[in-house]
């Protein structure tokens, strides 16, 4: 038997075990301590994650995780192990989970001023399971357990507290926190001090202000006083007038808090007594012993007054601040009256004198009423004054005077006092102090002189009568016209007369106005010129006659005794020329019909226009037509058809044929043709026009046919059955 042999090696398999799942803090490598693995070839580590082995072959390979497997917050990690021959390899997973660690900032170091509360706004803490805040301040939290809780500082509580916050992070990672520190500023404190009085002219120190817990301090005032030193807690301050005058002044005083407190000020308020102040009044008179009233005297800031003289009279209450004084026989002519004025408390009295001194009234005569003509001065030399400080005219006109403050003084009237007939002059006797001014007046009348104005020269037309309307006089007794013309006046003593041309007086005459004037004042004449102007004429023309599109000229038109002239028409066409006597008409496109041309002669001065009118008739030209050519027969008779025309006086017809034209006055003429007529023979329209459009003619052209000829041929016979 024969027998062979076979090998057969059997190789076991591989089996691993990843161990179990684990758990680090993040920043943390994991050693895979507790993987097991038998039967194998060889090992590899993978990761589902981006992290990284030591040596992924090794059994027990540390893996450290990547920045994106924390934010994962797990990974998984595999074994595989590879068998030794055809057996399947191995494989076995663990998961890794990934723990972060808490990050913690309790935020910057801050301040607030006393009595703030503050919340810790910047306080930042990640990964964190639980938070707390721990404080070795006084204050409280509203909740120590959230990231951004309130503190709230305790009475009075102030200087530099410490704040800790406190996070645990989760399993394995570590507890961390962080420290602020909080500066808690004392607010600050300011007093101005207590309200004073002081009198005026003294300055005031503010000795009891006081502050605490300020930066700076400084002084303002509601007034214009100043202070030695407005950032001195203890400023001294002066007032101004205007303080005085006010009676106070309110004074602040400010300080600028520390860290972040507010500034803080107080008011206080300096009352300010005036000095006492008299015033008796400016020294003055009184005329004679006349009753003297203190009206000008004036005191301020005074508890109570009193009034004394030097003389023996009396005050109405010589406690009152402006009493009346009456002075005595026995009185000087000079007395000293004294004012005394108690100030209020703590001011000084004070007192003053004026003097009063006693003076005569004034006098003062103007003079008699008197009368001067115009043009004339007058000198006033019956005027007198006395007992005064100067003397002054014055008048009730606009006249002038060549000194109004001499007694005897020259005046001379305005026109206006010339019109108005009379002026007042007034003479003042001004006193030298206190007694009444002295007036008197007198009546000065001026006379006008005569003043004649004829009036301005003007025009009238032959033949009409002129008022002399324009004529004005003044300050006359009575009128008398003259005239250098043929005429006569209705009434030569009239101011405005009518002047009335002698029968066909023409020219330049001249009229005079003489007054006479009121005495002493004597005459007066004035002259105007009157142009008598012939009266115009205007002749047109003939009418006459024009055919359509065409221009008349006007030829024998005239005009007499005018400036100028003009003619107008009522046509649509346009007129040349139309300032001169000799016009073209140039009628409109298609215008025909009557116009009228009108020519008016303007008057000279003074006569009216005159015009006259002519008619053109303008024509329209004629029409002719014969009518469309035409065919008769032989011996026929034709009748025209068709023919028209328009415009005209008369028509007729001529025909160059040998036959007989009837009707030809008409436009529908018959032709009887002559025998054996035939061809072509010519009508002629002719249509007279109206004389200045001529005649017009047409044409039209009548055939004459003969008529058709037929021979049927020689009679014949033939066999009813044979065609012929």
């Amino acid at each position: 038997d024969a027998t062979d042999n076979m090998e057969l090696t059997i190789w076991d398999a591989a089996t691993v075990d990843a161990g179990s799942d684990g758990l680090i803090c993040e920043g943390a490598t994991y050693t895979l301590a507790d993987a097991t693995a038998d039967g194998y070839t060889s090992l590899v580590w993978t990761t589902s994650g981006t992290g990284s082995f030591n040596d992924a072959g090794m059994l027990h390979a540390t893996y450290t995780p990547s920045p994106n497997d924390i934010l994962d917050g797990y990974v998984t990690l595999t074994l595989t192990g590879n068998s030794a021959g055809n057996c399947p390899s191995d494989i076995d997973a663990m998961t890794l989970n990934i723990s972060r660690q808490a990050i913690v900032d309790a935020g910057e170091d801050a301040e607030i001023c006393e009595s703030n509360s503050y919340t810790f706004a910047d306080a930042t803490a990640n990964h964190a399971v639980t938070l707390l805040w721990t404080t070795d301040g006084t204050g409280t939290f509203d909740d120590a357990t959230i990231l951004h809780p309130e503190y709230t500082p305790g009475a009075e509580e102030t200087g530099l507290v410490t704040f800790t916050l406190t996070t645990v992070s989760a399993t394995p990672c570590a507890t961390v926190s962080d420290v602020m520190v909080l500066d808690i500023t004392p607010m600050v404190d300011v007093s101005a001090g207590a309200d004073a009085t002081i009198c005026e002219g003294v300055s005031f120190t503010l000795t009891d202000a006081t502050a605490s817990d300020y930066g700076t301090v400084q002084w303002s005032t509601s007034g214009t006083g100043t202070f030695d030193n407005i950032n001195l807690v203890n400023a001294t301050y002066t007032p101004s007038e205007n303080d005085v005058l006010d009676g106070y002044v309110e004074l602040t005083l400010s300080a600028s808090g520390l860290g972040s407190c507010p500034d803080m000020s107080d008011m206080m308020t300096v009352f300010i007594n005036e000095s006492a102040y008299a015033f008796a009044g400016n020294d003055d008179y009184t005329c004679g012993y006349s009753s003297y009233a203190l009206v000008a005297a004036s005191a301020n800031s005074y508890d109570s007054l009193l009034w004394t003289t030097s003389g023996f009279g009396s005050f109405t209450d010589a406690k009152i601040l402006n009493p009346v004084y009456t002075p005595d026989a026995g009185d000087p002519e000079v007395v000293e009256l004294k004012l005394l004025v108690f100030g209020i408390t703590a001011c000084v009295n004070a007192s003053d004198v004026m003097l009063l001194t006693r003076e005569e009234e004034p006098e003062a005569y103007a003079g008699e009423d008197t009368a001067i003509c115009e043009g004339a001065s007058y000198m006033i030399a019956d005027a007198t004054a006395s007992d005064f400080s100067e003397v002054i005219w014055t008048t009730s006109g606009s006249g002038s005077f060549d000194n109004p403050n001499d007694v005897n003084a020259t005046y001379t009237p305005s026109n206006s006092d010339i019109l108005n007939g009379s002026v007042v002059l007034t003479l003042t006797a001004v006193s030298i102090d206190a007694c009444p001014d002295a007036t008197d007046s007198m009546t000065l009348s001026v006379s006008g002189s005569a003043l004649a104005n004829a009036g301005s020269d003007d025009a009238v037309c032959q033949g009409e009568p002129y008022t002399l309307s324009s004529a004005t006089a003044q300050n006359y007794q009575s009128v008398m016209w003259s005239t250098s013309g043929l005429g006569s006046f209705n009434d030569p003593t009239l101011i405005n007369p009518t002047y009335t041309p002698a029968a066909g007086e023409t020219g330049v005459i001249t009229m005079t106005m003489t007054l006479t004037g009121i005495p002493p004042c004597g005459t007066d004449d004035d002259s105007m010129m009157l142009t008598i102007s012939p009266e115009a004429t205007a002749y047109a023309g003939p009418d006459a006659q024009m055919c359509m599109s065409q221009t008349y000229t006007v030829d024998d038109a005239n005009a007499q005794n005018y400036s100028s002239v003009q003619w107008t028409t009522n046509g649509v066409g346009d007129l040349l020329n139309a300032n001169t006597l000799t016009p073209t008409y140039v009628a409109a496109p298609g215008e025909y019909g009557s116009v009228q041309l009108t020519l008016t002669a303007v008057g000279l001065s003074g006569c009216a226009n005159a015009t006259d009118n002519m008619v053109i008739l303008i024509h329209q030209p004629p029409v002719a037509n014969a009518g469309p050519d035409a065919q008769t027969c032989e011996e026929q008779p034709y009748t025209v058809v068709g023919a028209y025309a328009q415009n005209f006086t008369s028509l007729y017809w001529e025909t160059d044929g040998s036959g007989e034209l009837l009707n030809e006055e008409t436009l529908a003429p018959t032709y009887i043709p002559a025998e054996g007529e035939t061809g072509n023979i010519t009508l002629t329209l002719f249509v007279v026009g109206t004389p200045s459009c001529g005649n017009i003619t047409d044409e039209a052209v009548l055939t004459i046919v003969s008529p058709p000829v037929v021979d049927a041929g020689e009679d014949d016979e033939t066999c009813s059955n044979i065609p012929v």
